[in-house]
């Protein structure tokens, strides 16, 4: 029988971190973090994917707790969605009554069913792990490369192992894991790989609101009115509203049943090793894979692109999620934020499938819009957070968190102008940082240095220039809608140039005096300023709405060729 030392329920046990508006982090439990979500700012875990999977844990309970008559995840509709935000305590006591009837099912060390594991998980020697395989700020074989060491990695207390517990079923890398011998998938005691965590298969977004209490609301979707997802049922269930999962794969190659299957996805088998006090190691094996094409269907926290392999190798239209690039910022995939196509209308008879799908998220957005849910002045900021993984996706390269406040007005769908402003904003410093790569390296070839088969100045010329633009463009893309497409164009454009050109100018008086004579590149005679004499061409290319009183700089077909 289980003694009151070991148990951590964590409907009533504070763990999970909270930024107050007061600016004082605190731990809530479950039924506290929803009742007090309008005194909160944020939950700030240890780090932002493990907010993002804890986020994705309250809103699988929200949305049960609001369970329609038919059995489906609520809210139901924009009616009820209306209701929630203008009721104060309506979901803090739907939840309540839920967490209620689901008590036992969140204690860390039940017994027969401890929350998120499984309880009699072994390996065939009874072996267990260290804690650096569940916390993923510890790199796996590298604990030098952390600022935890000594008794911070050798045990942890309960509250924080929960929240590394949740990480690891949304994001633990792929590898071979421990392996109970009752899987039938393991093979000389190993669990062979399966893929990562499937919320590391995906470029996660969310809403942020001014309070934690907003940020539930905004990500709480009602799908059914939505019509961006496929309207999941009553058998949309989080685990621990199913049988108590044993150490197999629940059913090899299942579709997922919709979003609160997919927030709560068990990847991983788990057991915690310790009590309420202490946490001090862990037995982690491969648990259910998830494959990652036409997820769209279920999981409406990422975008998506359209995959020519994956359409050849499935013989239909294909779509896999648009994870993101640590080396790129955000705003940089806006297209995939601002897509209006349907993936519904998409690879009909003579339709080519559009090359990326936003977010279900963000086409809920759209819906609070057409309901003046939301005001056409609002600033929405959408949250990117992901993680890069490398070496046969084993380990943790490069975390993504980054935020893009968008207009409403470029959300709902009635200034298609200003969603083509914004998207030409995109291009046109793309266009611009080429241009900037290509005079950073013609300026190296001059000098003789980083010749052709080089492609470092021109790589760093290409990110010093967006790095340059970064703020600005965040700031221009904040005032869209304020006046009209054609002059929102044009103010952005002599932005980027007043930009590029300072950033050229700075390259060009640190060229040096090799760059200044020149050299013979290619036959051709090359200096500093005929690589800035290009630059100047190209950029009155990329940006004609800055050079309408600027006589274009004229370029030979051949100058054109060498620059």
């Amino acid at each position: 029988m289980p003694t009151e030392h070991s148990t951590f329920n964590l409907v009533d046990e504070p763990w999970i971190p909270v930024l107050g508006l007061d600016g004082q982090v605190s731990e809530q439990s479950l039924l506290t973090v929803v009742r007090d979500a309008d005194q909160a700012a944020a939950i700030v875990g240890e780090l932002p994917t493990q907010s993002f999977a804890i986020l994705r844990l309250l809103l699988a309970i929200l949305h049960r707790s609001l369970r329609r008559p038919d059995g489906g995840p609520g809210p139901g509709d924009i009616a009820t969605w209306r209701a929630l935000r203008s009721d104060g305590d309506r979901l803090a006591t739907a939840v309540t009554s839920y967490l209620g009837v689901f008590h036992d099912r969140f204690d860390l060390f039940h017994p027969q069913r401890p929350f998120f594991q499984v309880a009699d998980l072994a390996t065939g020697k009874g072996e267990v792990s260290g804690l650096d395989k569940l916390i993923a700020d510890v790199p796996n074989g590298l604990p030098f490369f952390t600022t935890r060491l000594g008794p911070g990695i050798e045990s942890i207390t309960a509250a924080e192992a929960a929240r590394w517990l949740v990480h690891a079923h949304a994001f633990d890398p792929s590898g071979i894991r421990s392996g109970d011998p009752r899987d039938p998938r393991v093979k000389s005691g190993k669990g062979y790989p399966i893929g990562t965590g499937w919320a590391g298969q995906i470029g996660g977004v969310f809403l942020e609101g001014t309070t934690l209490r907003e940020t539930l609301l905004l990500n709480l979707g009602a799908w059914a009115d939505a019509g961006s997802l496929i309207d999941s049922g009553p058998d949309d269930l989080p685990p621990w509203e199913r049988a108590q999962l044993g150490p197999t794969e629940e059913a090899p190659g299942r579709l997922p049943r919709g979003p609160i299957d997919l927030y709560t996805w068990q990847s991983r088998r788990v057991r915690l090793v310790g009590d309420r006090d202490r946490v001090s190691g862990v037995l982690l094996c491969q648990g259910d894979r998830m494959a990652p094409q036409n997820t769209w269907r279920w999981e409406p926290m990422t975008a998506w692109r359209y995959s020519k392999p994956q359409t050849a190798k499935l013989g239909r239209p294909t779509y896999m999620p648009a994870q993101h690039d640590p080396a790129r910022s955000f705003w940089r995939g806006l297209e995939a934020l601002l897509s209006q196509a349907l993936p519904e209308t998409d690879g009909g008879r003579g339709v080519e499938p559009a090359p990326r799908l936003a977010p279900a998220l963000i086409r809920w957005t759209r819906v609070l819009r057409y309901e003046d849910a939301l005001p056409a002045d609002a600033l929405i900021p959408v949250r990117a957070v992901g993680l890069a993984y490398g070496t046969q996706n084993a380990i943790v390269e490069e975390l993504t968190d980054d935020v893009v406040r968008l207009p409403a007005t470029l959300l709902d769908g009635d200034r298609p102008d200003l969603v083509t402003a914004a998207l030409d904003a995109v291009q046109a410093a793309a266009d611009v940082a080429k241009a900037a790569a290509d005079f950073r390296q013609n300026l190296a070839r001059a000098a003789g240095m980083g010749g052709d088969e080089s492609e470092h100045p021109r790589e760093a010329g290409r990110a010093e220039l967006y790095h340059a633009l970064d703020h600005a463009f965040r700031e221009w893309l904040t005032t869209v809608g304020r006046d009209d497409a054609l002059a929102a164009t044009t103010r952005w454009q002599e932005t980027v140039r007043a930009i590029a050109l300072e950033v050229a100018g700075s390259w060009l008086a640190a060229a040096g005096p090799a760059a200044l004579v020149g050299r013979s590149v290619n036959k051709r005679r090359l200096d500093a300023g005929l690589a800035h004499r290009w630059f100047l061409g190209k950029l009155h290319q990329a940006l004609p709405y800055a050079h309408q009183t600027i006589a274009p700089v004229e370029i030979s077909p051949e100058e054109e060729e060498s620059a």
